[in-house]
């Protein structure tokens, strides 16, 4: 059995669920354990050789970023959508202090009043 080491396909940086070899629907206690365990296979203390501990500090290095963006939920979120590329884009996340009812409501009164005005306008028309 290939240690993983010695593995001859190469690892794609691009799905981080793969990198960590959890499923989608992992809970953070699982990407946490799947990390700390990677970290300890490729941490690169661990190897000797200078070819080895190379690979091992890039395979290092991808487990820690895959581990920083599932384990922050705004972050997760944006990859689960977007992938890696959804990453690289600044965005300005709205906190959401309102229930999509009140909203609604909102909506519903600022209609009534433009439709009361314009009510208004029609029924009082300025005089030139």
């Amino acid at each position: 059995m290939a240690t993983p080491m010695e593995d001859d396909e190469p690892v794609s940086s691009d799905d981080y669920y793969s990198l960590l070899n959890c499923p989608r629907t992992a809970t953070q206690d699982e990407l946490k354990a799947a990390y700390r365990r990677l970290c300890m296979v490729y941490h690169p203390d661990k190897h000797r050789e200078d070819e080895d501990k190379q690979l091992a500090e890039q395979l290092f290095n991808q487990v820690h970023t895959a581990y920083e963006t599932l384990s922050d939920p705004q972050k997760r979120t944006i990859y689960d959508i977007y992938g890696k590329k959804g990453l690289e884009v600044e965005w300005d996340v709205v906190p959401r202090t309102r229930t999509p009812q009140e909203i609604r409501e909102e909506y519903e009164r600022l209609q009534k009043e433009r439709e009361e005005r314009r009510l208004q306008q029609r029924a009082n028309p300025k005089v030139c």
